[in-house]
């Protein structure tokens, strides 16, 4: 939950905001076992459980605080999170979508989550360029 342990809180619980290193928070996502934020400078924040890697973080190891997401998605300008059961997503400013996490398989009684042709998980960004459905 971004407290740094894994203790249930029964109780609305302010996340701190210095675990965003002065970023201000614009929109919030949850997983069934993450979450993500984007921040009003772009950043992506993730931390939760990385479960097939939906953390993106090019692992499968969770995150008890908010971490920057690193690599490519960090020098775009993104504009949109999403997140899935385990899955995230993620839209840049110039149309650009980035999918990472559980392609379903049958895990989950599906496939193809992330939209890039398979049911196999990525631990870190893929990416699509969307040519239609965006505006610029």
């Amino acid at each position: 939950m971004g407290h740094d342990n894994e203790a249930d809180k029964l109780a609305l619980t302010l996340v701190a905001a210095e675990r965003f290193e002065g970023d201000t928070i614009v929109m919030v996502a949850a997983g069934m076992c993450h979450s993500v934020t984007l921040g009003q400078d772009s950043r992506v924040w993730m931390w939760g459980w990385s479960f097939n890697g939906c953390l993106g973080h090019n692992d499968e190891e969770g995150r008890l605080v908010p971490t920057h997401l690193g690599g490519a998605l960090a020098r775009a300008v993104t504009v949109l999170v999403v997140a899935g059961s385990s899955n995230t997503l993620a839209v840049t400013i110039n149309c650009v979508l980035w999918a990472w996490g559980s392609g379903g398989g049958q895990v989950h009684g599906g496939g193809g989550q992330l939209g890039l042709g398979g049911w196999y998980q990525h631990v870190s960004g893929e990416r699509r360029h969307l040519d239609r459905g965006c505006s610029r």
